[in-house]
């Protein structure tokens, strides 16, 4: 007798198929592992352990800008090059004096946007997102970089001797670069935190506040990579140049003149 009870006792239950679909079911809701979950929808863990919680998801073409910008700028400018070809200034060639004046101006700007590069270059080579850098043009400014890209790009279009190219690229780049901007800001506060939140509402986003503006002692950067930032800077004033060749070159093409702008 002694014997059958502990039989009984000692007796492994085994549910068959069906309750064990069931009890699987019951202990993971997840139709796919939880690693996968994470992996699909971007979830967190917060510092302290808790539950975990789901970051915002920004606009689709908020992120295919921010990744496909140096694409989209140089499309743009081939765009906007081949409909210079077929315009024309409407008050250019009854003032010459104005036309010089503007082109010079522009050549000036390309001239400013080329240096100001470079000196963020010295900055900012081969310490991007390895250090929050808030020396030199960061001080003034936190995008520095594209600050003096936009004061190129308006130097070049200043170059075609017109006063609504430039300020059609103005609206473009402040347009275009604004989630550029917002995105960059994201991942540098979530890499630097409240150093970098201190730094946001010290320093101004775009238009630089000179009585910022302090100099590191000494300074260290990557020779390789500042090098290839200096090749890089020749665009603008290069563009400024092929800009102020476009009317002859439409003058040898003996192409139309479509649209006359101010």
């Amino acid at each position: 007798m002694e014997a059958q009870v502990t039989k009984l006792l000692t007796r492994r239950h085994i549910p068959d198929r069906g309750s064990r679909q069931i009890h699987n079911h019951t202990q993971s809701p997840f139709p796919m592992p939880v690693s996968t979950v994470s992996e699909v929808l971007p979830i967190s863990p917060l510092p302290s352990g808790g539950p975990p919680s789901v970051q915002p998801v920004k606009p689709l073409w908020s992120r295919y800008l921010s990744s496909t910008r140096i694409l989209f700028s140089r499309c743009l400018l081939a765009v906007l090059a081949g409909m210079l070809l077929f315009t024309a200034s409407s008050w250019s060639s009854a003032h010459p004096l104005g036309s010089a004046l503007l082109l010079t101006a522009g050549l000036l700007l390309t001239g400013v946007a080329a240096a100001g590069r470079l000196w963020c270059s010295l900055y900012i080579a081969g310490f991007k997102d390895r250090r929050l850098v808030a020396d030199g043009p960061y001080s003034v400014c936190r995008h520095p970089l594209y600050f003096f890209s936009l004061l190129g790009a308006v130097g070049a279009a200043a170059a075609s001797g017109t006063f609504t190219l430039p300020l059609v690229i103005t609206g473009i780049f402040l347009l275009g670069y604004r989630p550029v901007m917002a995105a960059e800001e994201a991942k540098l506060e979530k890499l630097f935190g409240a150093e970098h939140q201190a730094y946001q509402k010290k320093v101004p986003r775009l238009l630089p506040d000179w009585r910022l503006l302090t100099h590191a002692p000494a300074w260290n950067s990557n020779p390789t990579v500042f090098f290839r930032h200096a090749t890089a800077v020749i665009w603008f004033p290069a563009a400024a140049g092929v800009v102020a060749l476009l009317p002859f070159l439409q003058a040898w093409l003996n192409l139309p003149v479509i649209v006359k702008i101010p």
